[in-house]
C-alpha cells in the first residue's frame, strides 16, 4: 500500500447530493440517545491527509448461507455456526486497548453518478437494508466488545468524480479527504464529525486489490499546529444484487466498529498490517428479516454468531427447585423445554437484564431470607452456564428494578429499602460478581410504585417513584457512579392511581408512563422533558374499572408500544394504542378469553419483529402464545398443553 501522491495532475473535487432518509420507527429494544446537530469550525492550514498503512479487508470467498429465514436450534436465542470454514471454539481474541466505535454514526456514500439513475440494487433498497442491520438485532453480540447499536445519520450520492474501474484505496481515500477538507462533513474531532463513512460502489466496479471486495481503513490528519485526528472509512463492492452488498457491508460494519484503527479487537494471532478481525474467521451467513448478513466471532459464545430477536421464557417452580427455559417455533408451538435442576426453593424476586454486557439476558435472583443474590445465565440450548452468588445483601429490600442507570452499556439493579429510606444501585462484572454498590440515603419511606425507563431521552434509565398518599412523583436519575444527580418532584398527582406501566407509547424514542385509575375508569399517558418535568399528560376516559393486568409490548408492529389489558372475571382482553400526542388511538377488544390465566408476559417469541403474548393457566397446565396482525386482529392463538401446574414465576430472556 502507498500514500496518496502529492504530485501529478490535479484531480476533480468530490461533489455530493444528499439522499432524503425515510422516517424509521426505531425498535424499542435498541433505543439510543438522540444526537446533537453537527457544527463546524473554520478550516485552518492543513497538511496532506494520509491514510493508514493497513486496513481490514474482506476477500472474495465462498460464503455459506445457512438457509432462508433460518431459526436457532430449539432453545437457542441466537444463531451459532460451527461449519468447517467457521472458527472453532479454540479461537481467542486480543484487545489491543485501542479505538472502538461504541455507537456508530454511519454516513452512507453512494459513489458514482449511476446511483442517481436506476441502479441495481436501488438506493432506497440499500438504505432500507442498512437501517435493518443497524436498528435490528445484528449488532447485539458486539456489546461484549464495547459496541452498542448505531444509526444511519446520512446518505449521499457522490456525483463526481466517478470511480475508476478498478479503483484504488487512494481513490477512495481521496473522496473522504476532499469531502472533509471542503466542509461537506465536520472534522472528526468536531461535533457531528465522529462518523464512519462507507462508500458503496456501483455494481461490478472492482478494487485493484485482487480478490478484495470490501475494506475499512482510517485516515490520519494533521492541522497546524496541534490538531491530530483520524477519520474512519471503508468501501463495499457488489455484483448488482442486494445480497452480495449486505453480506460484505455487515462484515465491514462489525469489524470497523470493533477494530477501526487496527489496535482494537482482533483474533489471535493479531497483525498490525493485515488485521485479523472478528468476521475474517467466520464464513456463515443467514437472513435477518430478509437481509443477508455475515456471522462474526463471539468470544463469549466461542462460536461464530448472528444474533436474533428471538426471546425465550424462563419458568420457576419453587417447590421442585427447578427452572425451565422454553422456546417456540414460528407457529407458537413449544419446540424446546430445557430443565435446570437444583435451584433454591427460596428465591423471592426474579428480574432479567443484560447484566454482563454480552448482548444476552441473564437473571438476577434475590433470596431475601438468606441475604443473597445470584446472577444466572444460560447457553444457546437453555442450559445454565453461569451461577454466581453474591452474599451479604440486606434482607429488607422491598422493590427491585432493572436498567442501565449509569451509562456503562450494561444493566444494573436498583434496590429500594422502604424502612431504611435508602436505595442502592448495584452492578456486576463480566462474570456476575458485584462491582458496583452505591447507596443513596434520605429517600422517602412512602414510595408505593417504582418504574424504570428512559423518560428524559438521554439513553439511560431513570426511576419514576410514585407516593400515593402525597400525590407526588419524583423523577430520579444517576451519574456514572450510581449517585443521584437528578431528583425532580412532580406534585398534584392523583392519589388513586392503581397500576403504572412503562413504554414508548407515543413513538418519540423515549419512555412514557401509563397510569390506570380503576375507580375512575381513566388512564393517563404521562411524559417528561429533559429535566424530568412533566410535559405531557393526556387523559383517556371511559375505561372499564375491572382491568386486572396491564402488560406492555409492541403487539401491532407500528414502532410504538401498546398495552394489553386483561379482565379476569369477565374473560375479556383489550389492546390499547396511542397516537403521537398520547391520545387513545386504537382499542381492540377480545372476548371469550379464559378467566383462569395466572401469569401473562410479552416477548418476541417468534423473532418476527413484534411482540407476542404468553399466557399461563396453572390449573389447566397450559400456555397460549397469542399474536396480533398490524390491524390489531388476533392472527395466532396456539395452545401448548402438558405444562406443569406448579410454575410460580415467569420471566422473559
Amino acid at each position: 500500500m502507498h500514500k496518496p501522491s502529492d504530485n501529478g495532475p490535479p484531480t476533480e473535487k468530490a461533489r455530493c447530493l444528499p439522499v432524503v432518509l425515510p422516517h424509521i420507527s426505531r425498535r424499542k429494544r435498541y433505543r439510543k440517545a438522540p444526537s446533537t446537530a453537527p457544527s463546524r469550525k473554520p478550516l485552518g492550514p492543513r497538511e496532506r491527509r494520509r491514510r493508514a498503512d493497513a486496513g481490514g479487508v474482506v476477500r472474495r470467498r465462498t460464503l455459506r448461507e445457512a438457509g432462508n429465514d433460518i431459526r436457532p436450534s430449539p432453545g437457542g436465542a441466537d444463531l451459532f455456526f460451527h461449519s468447517g470454514c467457521d472458527a472453532s471454539a479454540s479461537a481467542t481474541i486480543s484487545n489491543g486497548g485501542g479505538a472502538i466505535i461504541g455507537s456508530v454514526s454511519l454516513q452512507l456514500l453512494f459513489w458514482g453518478s449511476s446511483w442517481a439513475g436506476t441502479p441495481s440494487p436501488g438506493v432506497s433498497n440499500v438504505i432500507s437494508a442498512v437501517n435493518s442491520i443497524l436498528e435490528g438485532p445484528y449488532m447485539k453480540s458486539l456489546r461484549q466488545y464495547g459496541v452498542s447499536q448505531g444509526s444511519l445519520t446520512g446518505a449521499w450520492i457522490i456525483t463526481s468524480p466517478d470511480p475508476p474501474n478498478p479503483f484504488s484505496d487512494d481513490d477512495a481515500h481521496r473522496i473522504i479527504s476532499d469531502l472533509i477538507d471542503q466542509g461537506s462533513f465536520p472534522e472528526p474531532d468536531d461535533p457531528g464529525g465522529r462518523n464512519l463513512y462507507m462508500l458503496i460502489l456501483p455494481a461490478n466496479v472492482s478494487s485493484d486489490q485482487k480478490g478484495v471486495i470490501g475494506e475499512h481503513l482510517y485516515d490520519s490528519d494533521y492541522d497546524f499546529p496541534f490538531d491530530f485526528d483520524k477519520a474512519w472509512f471503508g468501501w463495499v463492492t457488489h455484483d448488482g444484487t442486494l445480497d452480495s452488498l449486505t453480506a460484505t457491508f455487515s462484515h465491514e460494519l462489525a469489524e470497523a466498529c470493533s477494530d477501526p484503527e487496527g489496535d482494537g479487537i482482533q483474533i489471535n494471532p493479531t497483525s498490525s498490517t493485515n488485521w485479523n478481525e472478528i468476521c475474517d474467521v467466520c464464513c456463515s451467513t443467514a437472513r435477518l428479516e430478509g437481509i443477508l448478513v455475515q456471522s462474526y466471532w463471539s468470544d463469549h459464545d466461542k462460536a461464530c454468531v448472528i444474533p436474533t430477536d428471538l426471546e425465550r421464557a424462563v419458568l420457576y417452580d419453587r417447590n421442585a427447585g427447578q427452572a425451565d427455559v422454553v422456546g417456540f417455533d414460528t407457529t407458537g408451538t413449544m419446540n424446546a423445554d430445557v430443565t435446570n435442576s437444583g435451584w433454591r426453593s427460596s428465591w423471592d424476586v426474579i428480574v432479567t437484564g443484560d447484566f454482563l454486557q454480552n448482548g444476552q439476558k441473564q437473571l438476577v435472583l434475590y433470596d431475601r431470607s438468606a441475604g443473597q443474590a445470584d446472577v444466572v445465565g444460560f447457553d444457546g440450548t437453555g442450559n445454565l452456564n453461569l451461577d454466581n452468588t453474591n452474599s451479604g445483601w440486606r434482607t429488607s429490600w422491598d422493590l427491585i428494578v432493572v436498567g442501565d442507570f449509569v451509562g456503562n452499556g450494561r444493566d444494573q439493579v436498583v434496590l429500594y429499602d422502604r424502612n431504611a429510606g435508602q436505595a442502592d444501585v448495584v452492578g456486576f462484572d463480566g462474570i456476575g460478581n458485584l462491582n458496583l454498590d452505591t447507596t443513596n440515603s434520605g429517600w422517602r419511606t412512602s414510595w408505593d410504585l417504582i418504574a424504570a425507563g428512559d423518560f428524559i431521552g438521554n439513553g439511560l434509565k431513570q426511576l419514576l417513584l410514585y407516593d400515593r398518599n402525597a400525590g407526588q412523583a419524583d423523577m430520579v436519575g444517576f451519574d456514572g457512579t450510581g449517585n443521584v444527580n437528578l431528583d425532580n418532584t412532580n406534585s398534584g398527582w392523583r392519589t388513586s392511581w392503581d397500576l403504572i406501566v412503562v413504554g414508548d407509547f407515543v413513538g418519540n424514542g423515549q419512555d412514557q408512563i401509563l397510569l390506570y385509575d380503576r375507580s375512575a375508569g381513566q388512564a393517563d399517558v404521562v411524559g417528561f422533558d429533559a429535566t424530568g418535568n412533566l410535559n405531557l399528560d393526556i387523559t383517556s376516559s371511559g375505561w372499564p374499572t375491572t382491568w386486572d393486568v396491564l402488560v406492555v409490548g409492541e403487539f401491532i408492529a407500528n414502532g410504538r408500544d401498546q398495552v394489553l389489558l386483561y379482565d379476569r372475571n369477565a374473560g375479556v382482553a383489550a389492546v390499547a394504542g396511542f397516537d403521537a400526542t398520547g391520545a387513545l388511538q386504537q382499542q381492540f377488544v377480545f372476548t371469550g378469553w379464559r378467566t383462569s390465566w395466572d401469569l401473562i408476559v410479552a416477548g418476541e417469541f417468534l423473532g418476527n419483529g413484534q411482540d407476542q403474548i404468553l399466557l399461563y393457566d396453572r390449573s389447566a397446565g397450559q400456555a397460549d402464545v397469542v399474536g396480533l396482525d398490524t390491524s390489531g386482529n388476533i392472527n395466532m392463538d396456539t395452545t401448548n398443553s402438558g405444562w406443569r401446574t406448579t410454575w410460580g414465576a415467569l420471566a422473559v430472556l
